[in-house]
């Protein structure tokens, strides 16, 4: 999630042109990442590891890839939650009353990249299929949830200045 929230502001801001501007905040940003590399740096190092290491990823990808039962699994599962479409509508319903076109497009970004990016990761799984996205899915569409709801609440008690 660090990761998707660095590239999008990123992004932004390479739209905007206001990267040599924010370029202490890029500093603050990229050393929030030195700790996760010193971590894979000694996991490596040490030789230890997990079972959630996926050495056969493209192999599993790749027979997943073209299955359209998956895509309608993993639409029903993270897209067809509760919590997640009440959040979406009270996102978009935010957005009709107050306008605000960066944080609109910010917190769209993300959105779509966190559920790209956990598609290709349940997609990649050695687990089955059904059961990874039975046991995990409810809880990792939370954040986004959460996410959605937290900016439409701001963006309803924003004032421009």
């Amino acid at each position: 999630m660090l990761s998707i929230l660095f590239f999008t502001a990123f992004l932004i801001s390479l739209n905007d042109r206001k990267i040599i501007k924010n370029k202490n905040f890029y500093i603050l940003i990229l050393v929030s990442f030195v700790p996760i590399a010193l971590w894979k740096i000694f996991c490596y190092s040490e030789n230890l590891g997990n079972d959630y290491i996926n050495e056969n990823t493209i192999i599993y990808l790749t027979t997943r890839l073209y299955n359209l039962e998956n895509y309608k699994l993993i639409f029903y599962f993270l897209l067809l939650n509760e919590k997640f479409l009440i959040s979406l509508i009270f996102f978009i319903i935010s957005f009709w009353f107050k306008w605000n076109k960066k944080l609109f497009i910010y917190v769209s970004i993300i959105s779509v990249i966190y559920i790209l990016v956990l598609s290709l990761i349940y997609l990649s799984t050695p687990y089955d299929f059904y059961f990874q996205l039975n046991s995990s899915a409810a809880r990792l569409i939370k954040v986004i949830s959460l996410l959605m709801g937290f900016f439409g609440l701001y963006n309803l008690s924003y004032k421009k200045k």
